[in-house]
């Protein structure tokens, strides 16, 4: 195709974007005004604005801090499902099927 790029292939030695964002999650920083400031890891800081966001209103803030401390609410699924359909069977399946389950349960 012409005007496309080719995409570069991963090497070992390149991290991933989850890989990238743990290490500097957990890269520590100064936070506040006040003496001494206050030292945290990037995720802390980042745990702080979350839940002050949420104390301001911010209901996207309030529904990702309540999904992650008590998990997704569970959705309710309706499904279509029609009448169980069971094999119309002979009188001969039907006694060979009885004797397999006698002969199974004993």
């Amino acid at each position: 195709m012409e005007g496309t790029i080719p995409r570069r292939r991963r090497t070992k030695k390149d991290a991933s974007t989850a890989e990238l964002l743990r290490a500097v999650a957990g890269e520590r920083i100064a936070i506040g005004d006040g003496a001494p400031p206050r030292r945290m890891s990037q995720r802390e800081a980042l745990a702080h604005l979350l839940w002050d966001m949420a104390l301001r209103g911010d209901l996207a803030a309030c529904k990702l801090i309540l999904e992650t401390m008590e998990g997704k609410p569970l959705q309710r699924v309706a499904a279509a499902l029609g009448p169980l359909e069971q094999p119309e069977l002979t009188a001969d399946e039907m006694a060979r099927a009885e004797e397999a389950l006698l002969e199974w349960r004993s």
